[in-house]
């Protein structure tokens, strides 16, 4: 069985799906990046799996606790990115889903925090079981993630299958992930927006955990002994891209979708072992 199918299977979870989130020093993304936040958007439709269409916005002005939802249409669109470029929200998001299923979705969100901000993509399950069937598609995905790392002053990026209790009365993702760690060592990650606020300060210099994706900074790379140890401490398989601004991509396979095979439990093994004295505690 793989990571996904089983995540699939299981009862009681609020939310589950792939998610890849970018983390930077608190009021860097603000109005003088406001062209790459809308680009980013634009990529994120333009890779689109078929079918998945941009419906809904949705924007919470700075200073203010209740949000504003509104359809994805010409004028809601041309109205967010001028909000956008006078640096008046503290979270925006744009929603795609397929018909009248929104439970079935691809979201991008900015949002600006006390610990830090962040960009977010997160999919429901559905929607990345067919991500994993268009090769090409992943492949803007990473682009997208070169693209925000090469023109903002990003500290860490991640990305992986995981669990969230965001809009859930009944807490399960801790319990989820432990069901899931007694039969495999592959990451599922806890991607509640509530825990990264209590680590996200430190990820100048840590990272959340070994998972698909990563995206290590300067920092991270000197404190594990620099770009050649990484690559000798993985698999021969295992992507490894470094940026021309400084960061390094690790990346485990080319999908999310994972089969708990012991090749792949073997590459999460060394590269937990890899990041471990980075990993925030």
């Amino acid at each position: 069985m793989n990571l996904l199918s089983w995540l699939m299977d299981q009862k009681g979870i609020a939310g589950a799906g792939l998610t890849i989130e970018f983390f930077a020093g608190r009021g860097v993304i603000n109005k003088s990046t406001a062209e790459t936040q809308i680009d980013l958007v634009q990529t994120a439709i333009d890779s689109l799996v078929p079918g998945y269409e941009m419906k809904s916005l949705a924007w919470m002005p700075v200073g203010k606790q209740k949000g504003t939802v509104g359809p994805f249409d010409r004028p809601g669109w041309n109205w967010q990115k001028k909000g956008i470029s006078r640096g008046q929200y503290r979270k925006h998001a744009a929603v795609a889903w397929r018909g009248e299923d929104q439970l079935d979705f691809f979201v991008i969100a900015t949002e600006r925090t006390h610990a830090a901000d962040s960009i977010r993509i997160s999919t429901s399950l559905r929607y990345v079981t067919e991500l994993c069937e268009h090769p090409e598609l992943m492949e803007k995905l990473v682009q997208l993630t070169r693209d925000a790392w090469g023109h903002l002053k990003l500290r860490y990026a991640y990305g992986n299958l995981g669990v969230t209790d965001e809009g859930s009365d009944v807490p399960m993702a801790v319990k989820t992930m432990r069901r899931w760690n007694t039969k495999s060592n592959i990451s599922l990650a806890d991607v509640t927006p509530s825990v990264n606020e209590q680590i996200a300060r430190n990820f100048d210099k840590n990272v959340k955990g070994a998972y698909w994706f990563n995206i290590l900074n300067e920092k991270h790379i000197k404190t594990l002994g620099g770009v050649e140890i990484v690559d000798q401490s993985l698999p021969e398989d295992v992507r490894i891209e470094e940026f021309k601004n400084g960061g390094l991509l690790i990346q485990l396979t080319p999908t999310p979708d994972l089969e708990d095979s012991v090749e792949n439990q073997t590459k999460f093994a060394y590269l937990t072992r890899l990041l471990q004295p980075i990993i925030v505690k």
